[in-house]
Parts: structure tokens; C-alpha cells; sequence
């Protein structure tokens, strides 16, 4: 069986990763699934203006999907921001159970025919919206994703090549603390690395090396060499999805030891002023999101990629927090020093 995707109102950078989000998923998928300029099936963007326009105007003849954070509208079919592995499998093989999409496609056009369907009626009572998930997976666990294997390979100091579908490998060195890869630009992580970072388990193929035959492989590819705090940050940042390690929450105080060295970690303008608030000030992270104004769930992920490369000092008292907010002048000046350091 043959499903063809399309999209309506997504940025450019998200259809890019979920293009590349189908070809890792492939083989978990009950039916072949392909991405197309135009289709019956529409992943809509309803946050986004024009994606709020074309779902009230298409629902007769398209089989949507409602991408946003919440699935605010009851909506059939729903994929939650951002887009995880797990839940985009879910959503693909419920739908491919389910009937085909021209079937799905018959149904609402009898449905509009007849009456006008209201949210009861179009939302079958076996399927429950993926928001329910968030309550088994709560907390971030490392185990269940790179990172854990990441872990595990640094305690065994074996070499190792992780694989993940039909994505550049990675190569860790454990005995030199170094790990090895395609060209990582830390101002701009392209989709597949994203892709990479954050996978299951499940999607990896771990391969033990000599290191001799991993130097081997570095030298004939002409790979690019990291100090390994570069994996274990970016695993952590693209995998954490704003939940927090165990043993953390937003009243959790806590301060930065220093910057993050952001020549090497993967970073964006926001991880900036975070860095700089939680150097000086001593507070819970929600005082932490009142003061700088960015959400909690990327201060999460910010911090959660602190703690795992030990920039985290935990405190068990509050102190006294200035307003502040980096002002624009100094974030663009934080920014030319950094790009001055990676010249």
C-alpha cells in the first residue's frame, strides 16, 4: 500500500526535517509513505495564519493533520511540535490501519453531504490525541536514546561507529575523549544531525571498532574531530524536547559554573542570554524564564545539556535576581566575539 504526504504553512527548515524524519521512519511503517509537493493526506501547520485558513477550508476534501503544540481543535488526526520519531510512526500506522486515505477521504466528503460534523463526531472513540503520551514520558531518560548508548560506550572505553538509518555515522574515541563526524556548523545544525542526535535506541546500529581501524575510517573520509563534550551536548539538546532529567524541575535552583564553550556546542541566539543570566544569578529555572522571557521548555533543554557536560552548580537557596534582559546591543556583540573565536 502507497500513501502520499503533503504539507500546508510549515517553515522551510521543519518540511526539510519532516522529509527527512519519513526516511528514517520507513521501516517501521506498516505501508510506504512518500512526501509530495500536492496530496490528499496534508500535515497543516494550524499555528501558522495560512495554515489556520486551509484547514477550515479543505476539511471536505483532505485528509488533515493537525502539527502544532496542543491539540487545541480535537482534531482526528494530530501530530504534536516538535516532531518525535515515536508519535510520527503512531500517527502514520493508525492511519494506515485505519483505511486508506481515499477511503478516509470518501467518508468526510458523505459526512459534509449529510450534516455538518462536529468534533465528537468526526473523532473516533479509540483514538486518543498523542498530547496523552506526555503523561509516560514525563522526564527525559537518556537510556532510551543515543545519548544513553553515547554513555555507555564512554564507561566501556571501546570505539565505536553509531548509524542511524541512511545518515552520516558518528565515531567516538573514548580514549581520547574525541568523537568524529561530517562537518558540524554549531550556529546551524542541519535536519539530519538533528535527526541524528535526538534517535531512539531502537533506530541505532552500534558497531564496535578498533581504534586503529576508527583512525582508519577518519583519515580515508576525512572526517572532522570533536572533544566528545560536543556529543554529549548535542545529544542532550535535541533529545530532551523541554522535559527535565530525573531529579530536576522548574523550582530546581541552580547556577553555571561558565559559559558553555560555544565555538564547539551547538547553539542558538537564545542559549546566549541564558548563558549569560545563569553565570551571574543563583535561582529556580521558572525565575530563570520570568527574567530572560524564553520558554521554559528551551531553558530546559539548554540546561539539561549543562548538567550533562558538569557546567551545573546546584544550590538550595535563591539569590536576590536583578530584572534583566540582555539587551540586543550586547547579544549581537556576544555573537561577533564568538565568530571571531571560529575564525
Amino acid at each position: 500500500m502507497h500513501y502520499k504526504i503533503s504539507s500546508k504553512a510549515l517553515e522551510k527548515n521543519d518540511i526539510l526535517f519532516f522529509k527527512s524524519m519519513l526516511q528514517l521512519v520507513r521501516m517501521h511503517l506498516k505501508a510506504t509513505w512518500q512526501f509530495e509537493e500536492d496530496a490528499n493526506i496534508v500535515l497543516v501547520d494550524v499555528e501558522h495564519s495560512e495554515g489556520n485558513i486551509f484547514w477550515r477550508t479543505h476539511a471536505a476534501n483532505r485528509v488533515l493533520i493537525a502539527y502544532a503544540k496542543e491539540n487545541d481543535r480535537d482534531a482526528r488526526w494530530f501530530l504534536q511540535k516538535p516532531i518525535r520519531t515515536q508519535n510520527l510512526i503512531a500517527l502514520l500506522n493508525d492511519i494506515t490501519e485505519l483505511g486508506t486515505a481515499k477511503k478516509a477521504s470518501v467518508a468526510v466528503q458523505q459526512k459534509v453531504t449529510t450534516t455538518t460534523p462536529t468534533p465528537t463526531q468526526s473523532k473516533p472513540a479509540e483514538i486518543k490525541p498523542v498530547k496523552s503520551e506526555k503523561g509516560k514520558d514525563e522526564l527525559f531518560s537518556p537510556d532510551n536514546y543515543l545519548l544513553g548508548l553515547l554513555q555507555s560506550t564512554l564507561q566501556k572505553a571501546q570505539p565505536t561507529q553509531f548509524r542511524c538509518a541512511g545518515l552520516s555515522p558518528l565515531y567516538v574515541l573514548p580514549s581520547k575523549q574525541q568523537c568524529f563526524s561530517s562537518a558540524i556548523d554549531v550556529h546551524h545544525i542541519n535536519s539530519s544531525q538533528k535527526i541524528l542526535y535526538s534517535a531512539f535506541i531502537r533506530h541505532i546500529t552500534v558497531t564496535a571498532l578498533t581504534e586503529k581501524f576508527l583512525q582508519d575510517i577518519v583519515k580515508k573520509q576525512n572526517l572532522h574531530t570533536y572533544p566528545i563534550e560536543t556529543l554529549l551536548w548535542a545529544t542532550t539538546l535535541y533529545a530532551s524536547h523541554g522535559r527535565f532529567l530525573k531529579g530536576f524541575n522548574s523550582d530546581s535552583i541552580v547556577k553555571l559554573k561558565r559559559w558553555p564553550n560555544f565555538a564547539v556546542l551547538p547553539h542558538e541566539t537564545p542559549h546566549i542570554s541564558l548563558a549569560a543570566f545563569m553565570v551571574k544569578h543563583t535561582c529556580d529555572l521558572k525565575t530563570v524564564a520570568a527574567k530572560t522571557l524564553i520558554p521554559l521548555p528551551k531553558i530546559i533543554d539548554f540546561f539539561n545539556a549543562c548538567k550533562m557536560i558538569d557546567l551545573v552548580i546546584e544550590e538550595e537557596q535563591a539569590k536576590n535576581v536583578e530584572e534583566h534582559r540582555l539587551p540586543s546591543s550586547k547579544r549581537l556583540l556576544f555573537k561577533k566575539i564568538l565568530s571571531r573565536l571560529l575564525r
